[in-house]
């Protein structure tokens, strides 16, 4: 059973990583996060990589308020009700 406490700890200390996303099974948008993020803040000095950063903070603080959706979701898929 997943934690929303946990999800948001992950998020809070690796959240431009998807560790939040990786800890709920969400490995698809997890690595698209880890590319914007990351390769925003590598290609920022070309200039190309500002707005891959915007979007991947657009994306992580979006995910503040869908963590305890996905939580939920992901409980619910392994047989978990709460």
């Amino acid at each position: 059973m997943k934690e929303t406490g946990i999800a948001y700890l992950f998020w809070i200390l690796l959240g431009g990583f998807g560790a939040h996303r990786l800890y709920l099974g969400l490995t698809g948008s997890a690595i698209a996060l880890i590319v914007l993020w990351v390769g925003g803040w590598l290609l920022t000095p070309l200039l190309v990589g500002v707005p891959m950063v915007i979007a991947g903070g657009i994306w992580l603080f979006v995910d503040l308020f869908l963590i305890p959706g996905l939580v939920r979701s992901q409980n619910a898929s392994q047989g978990y009700f709460r």
